[in-house]
């Protein structure tokens, strides 16, 4: 079983496979390795479609550019001279068309009609997180150092912590309508405008915040490497608490699966070799039973037909429909 390191659906209905020789297309239910010319063995990292049929990947020695040439064939594009030895963690198309690459150590670049624009870091700094700014920009956060917002034009700006003194690391951005939510160590803060806003007193949380979701009523649930979970208001005041959750390792909103009452909007929970759905106060678990992978969950990605795709460290990937079985690739 290959091990995936990142997954994005595709605009056929199935998905793009990072995986750590390589990549791979989900169609039908089948995994198919994508055969590159010249050939493609190297760690993927990171994928974003480019929405003309091809994607975009990360790889240690810079983003890559792999398009369909017909017939089955695919073309692997080297990157661009500048970012030749580029480490990429993290890929994001803004709605300009922007290509944002976050790196391992060495900066934010945005490629933009295949011109480079290379951001750089704090020395020795990793990103932990991009987000858009909705005006073709994007915010970079760095492993224990730095929010860095680089605009479609002009300077990169660095934003000082918005808890003076506070060692906290950075360990999740969510990008919002009008402002931008950070986890800082055991605390939230929201950007808006110019100045943070923090919302430590009514959290208490007793670890780092690591993941986010925003909910269509405007809503956001934050949660904790350790199981804190929290639903927060467009005001910032904590709506809901959930406790009883051992390990919290990504969230994103999703619809009620099949048997779960009536349609409506949830929250999957990842876990360790779980997932978890939580609608109208009842917490619904999926475990090794249901065919989940081993492992952290990486990354929960929701399909528009109900399923839900499901990236763990180490335990590959698994789809999870109705409540049924997942599949495992």
């Amino acid at each position: 079983r290959a091990r995936s390191l990142a997954v994005a659906p595709d605009r056929a209905g199935g998905a793009w496979i990072g995986m750590g020789d390589g990549l791979a297309r989900l169609e039908g239910g089948v995994l198919k390795r994508v055969d590159c010319e010249p050939r493609l063995d190297a760690r993927v990292t990171a994928i974003v479609p480019d929405g003309a049929g091809g994607v975009w990947i990360g790889t240690a020695e810079g983003p890559r550019h792999v398009r369909h040439v017909g017939g089955g064939r695919w073309r692997l594009d080297t990157s661009p001279p500048e970012l030749e030895g580029f480490s990429v963690s993290s890929l994001l198309f803004d709605r300009e068309g922007n290509l944002w690459i976050g790196s391992a150590g060495d900066g934010l670049a945005r490629l933009t009609q295949r011109f480079v624009h290379v951001v750089e870091g704090p020395a020795g700094s990793a990103t932990a997180a991009l987000a858009s700014d909705g005006r073709g920009g994007a915010w970079i956060a760095s492993y224990c150092r730095d929010l860095v917002h680089v605009p479609s034009s002009g300077s990169p700006a660095m934003r000082p912590r918005p808890f003076e003194g506070d060692p906290g690391c950075i360990g999740a951005l969510l990008s919002f309508p009008g402002h931008l939510w950070t986890g800082w160590g055991r605390r939230l803060a929201r950007l808006e405008g110019e100045a943070f806003a923090g919302f430590a007193p009514e959290l208490g949380f007793e670890h780092q915040v690591r993941a986010m979701a925003a909910m269509d009523d405007g809503t956001v649930w934050a949660s904790s490497t350790h199981g804190d979970l929290v639903r927060l208001g467009p005001d910032g005041d904590v709506l809901e608490r959930r406790a009883g959750l051992t390990t919290i390792s990504a969230l994103a909103p999703g619809v009620t699966p099949a048997g779960g009452g009536p349609r409506g909007q949830g929250l999957w929970i990842g876990g360790t070799g779980t997932v978890s759905f939580l609608a109208d106060d009842e917490l619904r678990e999926y475990g090794p039973e249901a065919g989940i992978p081993r492992g952290d969950v990486r990354d929960l990605l929701p399909d528009a037909d109900g399923g839900l795709w499901i990236a763990t460290y180490g335990g590959g990937l698994g789809y999870l429909r109705d409540g049924n079985a997942a599949r495992k690739y």
